[in-house]
């Protein structure tokens, strides 16, 4: 199933089965077959890895915009998601995290040096 992305949307990138967390990029340009990203790490990826894990509801929805680009094929595209910034994501999740908002993923915690 083709994927239409447009710069600025965030997007789950092929993730080879041996990865644990699935690779989250922003599409920065769509340029024919190629686009061009800003990468997502999730806190296990970053030195914040080395200290004490965050909070377990959170584990695996923090997500950090770092300065890391590049060009990746069209094709690598496997879905669109939704990422937050901190408090948009904890008034979804404090509503419960409906259903229908299957797509949001995670929280940009807006710290785009700690990686």
């Amino acid at each position: 199933v083709a994927v239409t992305v447009s710069a600025g949307d965030c997007v789950y990138l092929h993730t080879p089965p041996e990865v644990q967390t699935q690779w989250i990029v922003r599409v920065l340009k769509v340029d024919r077959a190629r686009i061009r990203v800003q990468w997502y790490y999730h806190w296990q990826d970053t030195t914040l890895a080395d200290g004490p894990p965050p909070p377990a509801a959170e584990v695996d929805h923090r997500l950090f915009l770092t300065r890391h680009e590049d060009w990746n094929d069209l094709d690598t595209v496997t879905g669109k998601c939704l990422v937050l910034d901190a408090p948009a994501y904890h008034a979804w999740a404090a509503a419960g995290r409906p259903q229908g908002d299957a797509r949001i993923v995670a929280t940009d915690v807006g710290n785009n040096d700690v990686y």
